[in-house]
């Protein structure tokens, strides 16, 4: 049960830090690295919630985790993408409303109020 809140905590951290001015080509990185942290701190302070009792194998576990929110990420908008070329739809078009279902996602309530 720990993992899917790892990939989820590494997945709602990085649409933040893609807000700011790190490069795309990082996130993955970051993903990962968050991910094993998160995995470590875990299995250190509660290891009963852990699947795997070896420390090393929670830490890839959850470096895996993390990087499975940026490939989640990216399914979601390489599905778009497929879809809008099928059925003749400018991507950049759409853009704007995943951009926004991404930040209702988030939490961000500036755009649920317009």
């Amino acid at each position: 049960m720990t993992y899917p809140v790892i990939c989820l905590v590494c997945y709602v951290t990085v649409s933040l830090v893609r807000r700011t001015a790190v490069k795309n080509e990082w996130l993955p990185l970051i993903s990962c690295a968050l991910g094993a942290a998160l995995a470590l701190v875990a299995a250190l302070a509660f290891p009963q919630y852990m699947p795997e009792s070896e420390l090393i194998a929670s830490v890839i576990g959850g470096a895996l985790s993390g990087l499975a929110a940026t490939g989640g990420n990216q399914v979601v908008k390489q599905a778009a993408k497929l879809i809008c070329e099928r059925h003749g739809i400018d991507p950049k078009a759409v853009a704007p409303i995943v951009d926004a279902t991404e930040r209702i996602l988030e939490g961000d309530s500036a755009d649920t109020a317009q």
